[in-house]
C-alpha cells in the first residue's frame, strides 16, 4: 500500500542542474493548523507560494521548486512555529525549502513512494538535500497532480503535545550512549507497542553495582518490525542511558536498526528500561489512520545475576495531550514558452 512517510531524509546525489521536464515557474497557497486534544488551536495560517527552479538534483522528481512563501493571514496562537517542511519558512533545520513532486515510484532512504510530494532544501548546511514528505494513501494523506499543471496536497498526522513522559525523568542528567552490539541468552520477555511512538513500556530490572548488563530489544518478525530504542533509568527515578541503534534487528525495519547495548549501573537496587519506538514500521496501516500500527520486539537482559524482568506499565501515555496537523495546499507549475 502506498505510505505517508514523514522526516525519511536522504541526501540527493550532486550533479548538474536538472531542467524538469521545462517547468520554471511556480505559484499556489497552503494552509497549515494545528490543534490539541482539548480543541485548542495552535497554529492557523493562510499561506502564498512562488518558487523559482530548484538548482540542484532531486532523482526521479517530475519537477522541484525553492518555495518563497508569504504569510497571507496568521490566526495562530504566540506558541505556533511555523516548520519549514510543511510551509516552506526556513528555520534552524531546512534552509532554502522548497517541494518537488515524483509521480512515479521514487526510492527516498530506502521507501518507495508513490505519487510523492518531496520537500527539498538545504538540511542543516548540507546542500542539495531531499525528503520524502507526503505519499499518497488515499485517506489521511492525499496528493493529485493532474499531469500537467497543477498539484494538490493534503496530510493530517497525529503528534505528542507538551512535554513527554521521557522529558519528565531525564532529572537534567546527562545520559550515556549505550553500545555493545546483541546481547547473547538472558531473561527476556516480548511485547508490543504502537509504532507512532505515543506510548512506551516501562520494565523493572533488579541490578547490581558494578556489574555490567547488556541489553537488547529485538524485533520479532518481518510485518511488526520497527526502530526500537531503550532508555535506563536508575533507582532515583533518573534517565542515566540511552541505547539507539546499537545493533542490526533480526527482522530489518524501514529504516536504521535495534536499540540495546552494555550498561554498568553506579548503585544496586531497582532499575528501569523504557522501551520505545521510533517509527520505521513495517506493519500495515489496519485503523486506516494513514500510520502503521504495530511494533513487536523481545526485551533481552543478559546479566550474571538474576534480572527478575517484570513489565511494570504497559503502554504507558507518553503525553496526556496530542496535537492534529492539517496542511492543504495547491500549486500551478507552467513551462517555459517556446
Amino acid at each position: 500500500m502506498r505510505r505517508t512517510i514523514l522526516l525519511a531524509l536522504a541526501l540527493a546525489a550532486c550533479g548538474p542542474v536538472e531542467d524538469f521536464n521545462g517547468y520554471d515557474t511556480l505559484t499556489g497557497e497552503l494552509t497549515y493548523t494545528t490543534t490539541t486534544t482539548d480543541g485548542t488551536v495552535v497554529c492557523d495560517a493562510d499561506l502564498a507560494l512562488t518558487g523559482t527552479p530548484y538548482t540542484a538534483s532531486c532523482s526521479d522528481c517530475e519537477f522541484a521548486f525553492h518555495v518563497e512563501p508569504e504569510i497571507v493571514e496568521d490566526r495562530g496562537s504566540a506558541d505556533c512555529v511555523l516548520p519549514s517542511l510543511w510551509t516552506y519558512v526556513d528555520d534552524d533545520f531546512i534552509d532554502q525549502s522548497g517541494l518537488g513532486y515524483a509521480d512515479a515510484t521514487v526510492d527516498i532512504d530506502g521507501q518507495p513512494l508513490d505519487r510523492a510530494l518531496v520537500a527539498v532544501g538545504d538540511l542543516e548546511g548540507r546542500r542539495p538535500a531531499a525528503a520524502g514528505v507526503v505519499s499518497d494513501d488515499g485517506a489521511r494523506s492525499v496528493v493529485d497532480w493532474d499531469g500537467a499543471t497543477t498539484l494538490s496536497w493534503s496530510h493530517e498526522f497525529d503528534e505528542l503535545y507538551g512535554e513527554s513522559e521521557l522529558e519528565g525523568r531525564t532529572c537534567d542528567l546527562e545520559s550515556v550512549e549505550l553500545r555493545g552490539g546483541r546481547p547473547g541468552d538472558g531473561e527476556s520477555a516480548e511485547e508490543t507497542l504502537d509504532c507512532a511512538g505515543f506510548v512506551l513500556d516501562v520494565w523493572t530490572v533488579e541490578l547490581v553495582a558494578g556489574e555490567t548488563v547488556h541489553l537488547g530489544m529485538d524485533t520479532i518478525a518481518e510485518d511488526t518490525a520497527f526502530d526500537s530504542v531503550l532508555f535506563v533509568e536508575n533507582p532515583d527515578g533518573c534517565i542515566v542511558a540511552e541505547g539507539d541503534d546499537v545493533f542490526s534487528c533480526s527482522y530489518t525495519p524501514t529504516a536504521w536498526s535495534c536499540g540495546g547495548g552494555k550498561f554498568t549501573p553506579e548503585v544496586s537496587g531497582t532499575h528501569r528500561i523504557l522501551a520505545y519506538s521510533y517509527g520505521n514500521c513495517t506493519d500495515d496501516d489496519h485503523d486506516g489512520d494513514g500510520m502503521p500500527d504495530v511494533a513487536a520486539y523481545r526485551l533481552t537482559v543478559e546479566a550474571d545475576t538474576e534480572p527478575n524482568l517484570t513489565l511494570e506499565h504497559d503502554d504507558l501515555p507518553m503525553s496526556d495531550q496530542r496535537i492534529t496537523t492539517l496542511v492543504e495546499g495547491q500549486v500551478t507549475v507552467h513551462k517555459v514558452e517556446e
